[in-house]
């Protein structure tokens, strides 16, 4: 704290720009923390401003679904099947859109097992879609990476499909 205290008073002085300041501070409050924390919380962030903006379409009467069937894609699979993956997946089929699969890391643990395929991210995928669609936008590289050579559709993540509406 006391480090925190000489920071802005070297501020008030003049000695350093205010973006010097912040970063120290924020270095100094990070020091010490688990990098796992802050890739949450960015994460958390990240998926806090993808809802926001997704609420913003809804009210609109805009509409994933829609989106994609004008431009024909029709059959997709949904990468990441957590509570972004369920939410894409039941607005999709609400739509018309044919959700094939899903495909996690850790298929078992996903809550949709009775109504869609979940297939091991590790597996082959069927090939018959149009589409595949990210959701742990953070991670969206390297699960590119890791399925670009097991499909032929585009890749694409749930933050791009989202602005693009």
């Amino acid at each position: 704290m006391r480090r925190v205290q000489l920071l802005l008073m070297k501020a008030s002085r003049g000695m350093k720009s205010k973006m010097q300041i912040e970063k120290e501070i924020t270095e100094e409050h990070y020091k010490g923390v688990d990098v796992s924390w802050n890739l949450e919380r960015n994460r958390l962030t990240l998926n806090a401003e993808l809802l926001n903006r997704w609420l913003y379409l809804k009210i609109k009467g805009k509409s994933l679904g829609r989106y994609l069937l004008e431009r024909n894609i029709c059959r997709v699979a949904i990468y990441g099947m957590a509570d972004l993956g369920i939410r894409l997946y039941e607005e999709l089929t609400n739509d018309g859109v044919l959700v094939k699969y899903g495909i996690d890391r850790m298929p078992n643990k996903v809550d949709l097992r009775n109504k869609l395929l979940i297939v091991d991210a590790s597996e082959e995928f069927d090939p018959d879609i149009d589409m595949v669609i990210v959701t742990p936008v953070l991670y969206f590289d390297e699960i590119g990476k890791l399925i670009n050579s097991k499909i032929s559709c585009p890749i694409m993540s749930i933050k791009d499909l989202i602005w693009e509406v």
